[in-house]
This record gives structure tokens, sequence and C-alpha cells, in this order.
């Protein structure tokens, strides 16, 4: 099956682990929105998730590819 590229990520990185809540739904708007750099705090609740430890993860990830991103601006 041939896909546009357009469909082919630039890259794949492999988290140690999924964000869930505590009923087991993956927590994708919350940590799309760490991404996009709002902070942690405000985009997700601790206390219901089943696995919180997973989130200095995707915080750290989320720093370093933004600090990443400004300098290749610049």
């Amino acid at each position: 099956m041939a896909v546009s590229p357009r469909f082919i990520p630039d890259e794949l990185i492999q988290a140690p682990e999924i964000p869930r809540t505590l009923s087991g739904k993956k927590q994708e708007v919350p940590i799309k929105k760490v991404f996009l750099g709002q902070p942690l705090e405000r985009v997700v609740n601790r206390d219901a998730m089943a696995n919180p430890q997973c989130l200095a993860w995707y915080e750290a990830f989320a720093r370093a590819h933004q600090a990443g991103a400004t300098s290749s601006k610049a």
C-alpha cells in the first residue's frame, strides 16, 4: 500500500509509558497541549491518572523539543 509523504511521520519516538486515566483511557489531548507549550499543571489532573509518574518524561521531552525548535529558528 502506497501512501503520500504527508502521512509519514518525520520521526518515531518510543515513550516509556502512555499516560492513562483511572479508567484506562489514553490521555492524548493533555499531552498534545504540553507539547504545544502549555504548563502540565493546567492541562492534566494527576489525581485522575492511573500512572502520573510517567508525566515527568513527557514534560522533559516537550521542554527539550521546544528548546530545539527555538534554537533552530534563530
